[in-house]
């Protein structure tokens, strides 16, 4: 599992997923001594880029729950799971180059 999270495609998606409610705290505790939120993103399209996970799993659902605070200090700090959701083997269309032979093999 923590080779799928650190994958390019989706350690991007979850670091941006995260900014954004980090810069929400900021927003919604200002002025506040200390503030805590729950965060759902809900189920986002997925993929990804590591020719492994790309070509084992392809496209997948994902959902970041969280837990946000901001301490009197004004650092914020984020608890968060990661789910990964794909019911079923083959994109449709999904095909995959065999390397030094020009052969293309359909997947879909």
């Amino acid at each position: 599992m923590d080779d799928l999270l650190n994958d390019k495609g989706m350690r991007g998606r979850i670091k941006q997923q995260l900014r954004g409610w980090g810069l929400e705290a900021a927003n919604r505790c200002e002025g506040s001594r200390a503030c805590s939120f729950g965060a759902d993103s809900g189920w986002l399209p997925g993929g990804f880029k590591g020719l492994d996970a790309k070509n084992a799993i392809g496209q997948a659902k994902y959902r970041i729950n969280a837990s946000v605070s901001v301490g009197a200090d004004d650092r914020v700090t984020t608890t968060y799971r990661v789910k990964i959701f794909k019911n079923w083997n083959f994109d449709r269309g999904k095909t995959v180059d065999i390397p030094y032979t020009g052969l293309t093999i359909d997947l879909g």
